[in-house]
This record gives C-alpha cells, sequence and structure tokens, in this order.
C-alpha cells in the first residue's frame, strides 16, 4: 500500500515543462471528441501549460451548468511490448483542482475483432476518463500503481476496475458529483 504521500495531490502551480509534446495531440482529439458529444471546451489559446488542460462545461436539461478541470495525456507504447501501455501521471503530477484525468489510447488492431473493452473494430481512440478521486483511491492500486513515475494498461485485455468503468465514459463531464467508489470497484 502507498504512502499518503504518494496519493498526493500536487497544490495548484503551473507545471514545469518536459512534455514531448504528445499531449497537445491528446488535447486535440480531446477537444474534437468533446465538442463532438456537445460539450463545451476551454482551453488556453496560447497553451500555457498550468495543469489545467481543459474546462469542460455541460448544460444539463433543466439548465444547469456542469463545469470539469480535466488533465489531459496520451499512452505511449511500452518498448517491451506492443500490447501495453505506458501511462506517464502519477498522482503527485495531478493539481489538486482535477476533477477528471482523461487518458488518450491509440489503439491499433490486431485483427478485425472487436476490441474487447470498447467493441470497436479496427484501429481507433480509447478514451479512460477516470475521476481525480477515484485515480487516488487506495483500490486503484489492487491492479494499477499510480504513484509510480508510470503504469501500464493493456487495451487487449479487458480492463479491470476503475478503467472498465471509465473506458469511454464522457458522461462523467455532465455530472455534478463523482460516482461513489462503490460504483468503479464492485463486481459486475
Amino acid at each position: 500500500m502507498p504512502t499518503s504521500q504518494e496519493v498526493t495531490r500536487r497544490p495548484a502551480k503551473p507545471n514545469y515543462r518536459c512534455s514531448t509534446g504528445s499531449g497537445n495531440i491528446a488535447e486535440e482529439k480531446f477537444y474534437k471528441m468533446a465538442t463532438d458529444a456537445g460539450y463545451y471546451c476551454m482551453q488556453d489559446p496560447k497553451g500555457n501549460d498550468n495543469g489545467i488542460d481543459c474546462i469542460t462545461m455541460a448544460v444539463l436539461e433543466d439548465g444547469t451548468q456542469v463545469y470539469k478541470n480535466i488533465q489531459i495525456t496520451i499512452a505511449s507504447h511500452q518498448k517491451r511490448t506492443k500490447t501495453s501501455f505506458n501511462v506517464n501521471k502519477k498522482i503527485s503530477n495531478i493539481r489538486e483542482e482535477i476533477d477528471i484525468v482523461a487518458i488518450l489510447i491509440e489503439y491499433k488492431a490486431p485483427d478485425d475483432k472487436p476490441n474487447v473493452n470498447t467493441l470497436k473494430t479496427g484501429d481507433h481512440d480509447i478514451w479512460l476518463l477516470i475521476p481525480a478521486d477515484i485515480y487516488e483511491h487506495p483500490m486503484m492500486y489492487e491492479n494499477y500503481k499510480p504513484t509510480y513515475g508510470c503504469w501500464g494498461v493493456n487495451p487487449r485485455k479487458p480492463f479491470a476496475p476503475p478503467l472498465n468503468h471509465a473506458c469511454d465514459a464522457w458522461q462523467f463531464l455532465r455530472l455534478k458529483n463523482t460516482p461513489k467508489p462503490e460504483f468503479f470497484f464492485t463486481e459486475e
């Protein structure tokens, strides 16, 4: 089990620059997916990286506006395997005001069979939209280790909790409150 310091999000201050630019691709794809799904997206037009990559707004049927602070990252192929990806986003790199961590996996299909997680065929993007409270929840460590520099995920195998519920979960952008941990960590 990780220490409390390992599961603490970072204070609200600007990021230090260490990116390779791949995050820009993920941010552009997120913006397109979210706006195509009917959400409003606000990003810094100058591309300043302050740890909040996007703010989304959903307008509910009753006119209520729901805002979410989003941190977006892209998973990279693990060098030793063609099926697994590394997520270089440990908890201590996530600002304390973040509501959702959005992780892009650019999935390359090995065949014509549907992906076990998305049921889509062919090459496609897989989005993991993980509420920050769930990302740092102690039960996340049973299947993933987000306190380390990188943690891995294999999109060719069924995602374990909580990623099984976070896969393409665009509806989380409309929710006023994060679903309870029981939603993510109970067996279906």
